[in-house]
């Protein structure tokens, strides 16, 4: 019975896995030259030191325009491994998103961080050409998957990337904004492209955001059309704090 279930559970694909696969495949890539320019950095200050040791006839204070060279060197690979560490993390918690039904434990969730980590982790789709304009307003949290969200609006911007690189000249707007709509609040993440449109990424959103949406007690809508670009928009209440379970004590 129980290896039964297993197998079920193993079998389960979240309506989200696809995105994570393609945002571990790119980011992969943006992953490999900061390492190797880790790499090459870290050698070139040890080799600079174990030289300077091996020539060094006793205890003696490094010198000091040398030594400030080290100093830039240093702080500039703290720079590079910061910035990779970061986006390795927001990579792993975007792409766990299990294999669990959707909308799985939550928790209380900034918003608008989840939108900058998902315009991080897209940005290299963003071609050079297009404009980019990020109006973050200010939101309540609302409670939710964090790696599910990430993921809802990655493919959300993904679909406008895509759709504003076929047109030269192209401009992406993601907003996010509290509305009230019948008494209930609601979170509004929106995202839209003035470029040649991609319906069959509006379609693909469509079957993989919705579910969380409705989960959620909200509601997602995805429209592209053939040169007219795209609208992408979820809406979450506030009150979906208490859908996915209790709220957070932060007295712990």
């Amino acid at each position: 019975m129980n290896s039964g279930n297993r197998n079920q559970q193993s079998d389960y694909e979240h309506p989200l896995q696809a995105v994570a696969g393609i945002l571990a495949s790119d980011v992969a890539g943006q992953l490999a030259q900061p390492l190797r320019e880790l790499r090459e950095k870290l050698a070139v200050m040890v080799e600079t030191l174990d030289r300077y040791i091996g020539e060094a006839d006793g205890p003696k204070p490094y010198p000091w325009k040398p030594l400030q060279v080290l100093r830039q060197e240093i702080g500039d690979t703290y720079l590079i491994a910061r910035h990779t560490t970061r986006l390795a993390s927001e990579l792993f918690e975007a792409v766990n998103v299990g294999t669990g039904p959707v909308g799985g434990p939550g928790e209380e969730l900034d918003i608008n961080q989840r939108v900058e980590i998902a315009l991080e982790l897209v940005r290299h789709r963003i071609g050079r050409q297009t404009e980019l304009f990020v109006d973050l307003g200010s939101i309540p949290p609302v409670r939710a998957s964090a790696g599910e969200i990430t993921l809802a609006v990655a493919k959300m911007l993904i679909g406008c990337a895509d759709s504003a690189r076929l047109r030269e000249g192209s401009a992406i707007s993601v907003k996010t904004r509290v509305e009230r709509v019948d008494s209930v609040d609601q979170v509004v993440i929106y995202t839209a492209d003035n470029g040649n449109g991609t319906p069959a990424a509006a379609e693909s959103a469509q079957r993989a955001i919705a579910p969380l949406m409705g989960h959620l007690g909200g509601s997602f809508h995805a429209i592209s059309e053939p040169g007219q670009g795209s609208v992408f928009e979820c809406r979450i209440p506030v009150t979906a704090r208490s859908v996915s379970g209790p709220a957070h004590d932060s007295s712990r």
